[in-house]
């Protein structure tokens, strides 16, 4: 509401009561702008999600000092007004983690000097469990950002960049133009207000699995160890002893289903942004499938991982027709989708639907599951469009083998 978009700036400031007599506009000009600045936010909400990931650098930005020549005791934090300030962004950087925003550090430092104060200083508010990925080498910055991008198997264009130095804000502006770049401030006391002017972790809800994702991303860290350690791929993943739960579409879960659906682009057979009304209309279709797959493996739990969305295909309704298939990225290549087909297929035998039709548009990027329906056994039988179908007799289907095993994994 407008009491909001002001707040930040002032009601003097954002109102002008004149411009509203002779014009009807009752904002300043720096009003308007705010505005704008929140409608847009709201929109890339919609559109494409909040920002994924906040890189921090630490030294004169979590704290005050060099750590390696203060040592971990001797930074500016806690005690006097700048310590304070650090003190204030820091739990404004754990604030963001607990609604599911990723932390990520990355500084030039020695590594043992850059996580001595998360285990030495009693100030600290943050604690190395907040960071999903910690890089402190003498690399430059963007080289820092790229790592941690890899290890995070997201995108920079996922990423904002907060260091207290203008340079190497400037560097990485250069080399990383995908990536956000907050203008941060000289005084900490505005570091705050800095990184929350630019709206980059709006969202339209939060859901449990937002609370969760800082832990999804360190148990990963795990299984990957794990994977260094096995000679073939077959014995990683019987090591990761799966369990995979599917079932229909609760109301716990519809929140997490409509937020998958509008922001999952790569393991996304059809990337069609259907909306919370679209997605109750579907469900409530007489005949319609709503499949929502949660899975565990050893290292911990990833929640809801992937949905399915069917309905009778028209006119004959003999078939069931795909209409959403899409799966989060950080389970590929482990058979979540063999397993979670065969679920598919026992409900549409149940049901007496003689075929499945499964539905593919190309984007640019989901290539990567452009094979999945000929993989499963369907045949192309035409294209409408950009929609490639394919069909499966689903008599005749049979299993795919998976290295999950059904377990219960919802309350």
């Amino acid at each position: 509401d407008l009491e909001h978009v002001s707040g930040g700036i002032g009601r003097s400031a954002f109102y002008d009561p004149r411009n509203y007599f002779w014009a009807k506009q009752p904002l300043t000009d720096r009003g308007t702008v705010r505005l704008a600045e929140h409608v847009w936010a709201g929109i890339r909400a919609i559109l494409f999600g909040p920002k994924k990931v906040l890189v921090t650098d630490l030294d004169d930005t979590l704290w005050g000092g060099v750590v390696g020549e203060l040592g971990p005791l001797g930074i500016e934090l806690g005690e006097g007004a700048a310590g304070e300030a650090f003190r204030d962004f820091q739990r404004c950087l754990k604030d963001l983690s607990r609604r599911g925003c990723l932390l990520a550090a990355c500084s030039k430092n020695n590594p043992e000097d850059a996580r001595a104060p998360f285990a030495e200083n009693p100030e600290m508010v943050l604690t190395l469990e907040d960071f999903a990925a910690f890089e402190a080498s003498w690399e430059p910055k963007e080289r820092g950002l790229a790592k941690i991008a890899d290890s995070l198997r997201l995108g920079l264009q996922d990423f904002v960049f907060f260091d207290n130095d203008p340079a190497e804000r400037e560097r990485v502006r250069i080399a990383l133009p995908e990536v956000e770049v907050v203008e941060v401030p000289p005084d900490p006391s505005e570091y705050v207000r800095a990184l929350q002017e630019g709206l980059w972790f709006e969202s339209l809800g939060l859901t449990e699995e937002d609370r969760q994702r800082s832990g999804h991303y360190r148990a990963e860290f795990g299984r990957r160890a794990m994977q260094d350690r096995c000679e073939t791929v077959d014995d990683y993943l019987r090591g990761l002893a799966m369990i995979g739960d599917v079932g229909r579409i609760r109301d716990d879960d519809f929140n997490r289903v409509v937020q998958l659906i509008g922001k999952t682009n790569q393991f996304n057979l059809t990337s069609r942004r259907h909306g919370a009304e679209t997605v109750r209309n579907m469900l409530a279709e007489p005949g319609a499938i709503g499949l929502a797959m949660r899975m565990a493996d050893r290292f911990g739990d990833h929640g809801l991982i992937a949905v399915i969305l069917a309905v009778p295909d028209c006119p004959s309704r003999t078939a069931l027709r795909v209409d959403t298939w899409l799966m989060s990225c950080r389970v590929i290549g482990r058979t979540a989708e063999q397993f979670l087909f065969n679920r598919l297929l026992d409900r549409t035998r149940e049901l007496k639907y003689a075929s499945l039709i499964g539905e593919y548009v190309p984007t640019r990027k989901n290539r990567l599951v452009e094979e999945l329906y000929p993989s499963l056994g369907f045949v192309r039988v035409g294209q409408s469009g950009d929609t490639i179908r394919y069909e499966l007799d689903s008599n005749r289907a049979r299993p795919q083998p998976t290295f999950l095993e059904a377990g219960k994994l919802r309350p």
